[in-house]
């Protein structure tokens, strides 16, 4: 029971942070003045990361359709901001930020797995 309460919070949170990014990316900016330059692909590489970890946990079975459907997302999201805003533009460097973010949340998930499945086989071979 307490595997399908954390796979069905997995499931909200990936759906609430896709759907509250659509707002947060579609909305208006004023002109940005100062700062560091690339903060923007940062947070590109930061947002995609956190979809893609829990877009994997919450689609266990579909990671690859999750990484996809997200590199689509991404590309969709800069298009939209070219199309339907007026001060924001469409950004190759954004998405390519967008799917460096999946690449590195992939990479981590790949990680977390290995380690979880060594100390898994490490404990059920010392208990023996």
């Amino acid at each position: 029971m307490r595997k399908l309460n954390l796979h069905f919070l997995a499931v909200v949170l990936f759906w609430a942070c896709i759907f509250a990014s659509v707002f947060v990316m579609l909305v208006e900016l004023a002109p940005k003045t100062g700062g560091w330059p690339y903060w923007d692909k940062v947070q590109h590489i930061f947002g995609f990361g956190i979809f893609t970890i829990l877009g994997c946990f919450a689609y266990s079975q579909k990671k690859a359709c999750v990484c996809l459907g997200l590199s689509i997302y991404g590309a969709l999201i800069e298009y939209l901001q070219s199309t339907l805003t007026v001060t924001r533009m469409a950004s190759f460097a954004d998405w390519l930020a967008d799917i460096f973010g999946i690449v590195i949340a992939v990479v981590i998930c790949v990680l977390i797995k290995n380690l979880s499945t060594k100390n898994t086989v490490v404990l059920s071979s010392n208990t023996i």
